[in-house]
């Protein structure tokens, strides 16, 4: 073969190989282009697109009457574009769940400030947490725990009140494991006596598990509104109850 042919098939070679280049290229920025409009398009959902129930108090801001539990999903995609990083301390400080909605956050500072200024010493463990997290955290703990075990605390993938930026697990720095141990502590028995002022309820009771469908939770704390709170609190009923009072 001439020095001339065998220059001519390596440009041919090049040649081919900048086609696949480009076409390569191409796909991936098409691929990239759908991603990101995907994102977008998610990151316009807020927490009013949720079905959030007509309440018939003035006082209370509808917003915060949504109903998520095992009956009542929240959309996949659905992610509130209000989310910050509230100024507490968390248990972990490598979490990637510290995010609430804007609201919120305002409030569980005030709640830790006051707390710290009586000497009692809140963490929070987990705030926000998307679909796709909870997904994997609920098939985590079915491989550790087992599935009557899980669902039992567990909210399966799309009924998870946390994924509405509403909700917060908290603990103390004298007791940091979620389980019914927290009930015990100071941390708690100050929790209750303080939480309506700032507009949060324990979410799952003792014994109304057959009402929220899920068992005895003392460390988490759902933000409904002062006014909301202070009746649910004072009642020791459930947002379940609340709402259907309230219809």
């Amino acid at each position: 073969m001439s020095s001339l042919s065998a220059r001519k098939q390596v440009r041919k070679k090049k040649k081919k190989m900048k086609r696949k280049a480009v076409v390569l290229i191409t796909v991936i920025l098409i691929l990239l282009s759908i991603l990101l409009i995907g994102t977008l398009s998610v990151s316009k959902a807020t927490v009013s697109d949720l079905e959030a129930k007509p309440i018939k108090h003035e006082n209370v801001d509808s917003k915060y009457m949504v109903l998520v539990n095992r009956k009542n999903k929240v959309d996949e995609k659905f992610y509130p574009k209000d989310l910050v990083i509230p100024n507490i301390k968390f248990l972990r400080s490598n979490s990637s769940n510290k995010y609430l909605s804007k609201d919120v956050a305002v409030q569980i500072e005030n709640l830790f400030n006051k707390a710290t200024s009586e000497n009692i010493n809140l963490r929070g463990v987990s705030g926000y947490r998307s679909y796709k997290y909870q997904k994997n955290l609920y098939r985590n703990n079915i491989r550790k725990s087992g599935e009557i075990q899980t669902n039992k605390y567990m909210a399966q993938p799309g009924t998870s009140e946390h994924q509405t930026g509403l909700a917060i697990d908290i603990l103390s720095s004298e007791y940091a494991s979620l389980d019914e141990g927290f009930e015990n502590t100071n941390a708690y028995r100050w929790l209750l006596e303080n939480i309506s002022e700032y507009g949060f309820i324990i979410r799952y009771p003792k014994g109304k598990q057959d009402i929220t469908g899920y068992a005895y939770e003392p460390w988490h704390l759902r933000y409904v509104g002062k006014t909301a709170a202070t009746e649910i609190n004072k009642k020791g009923i459930t947002l379940e109850e609340y709402l259907n009072e309230n219809k």
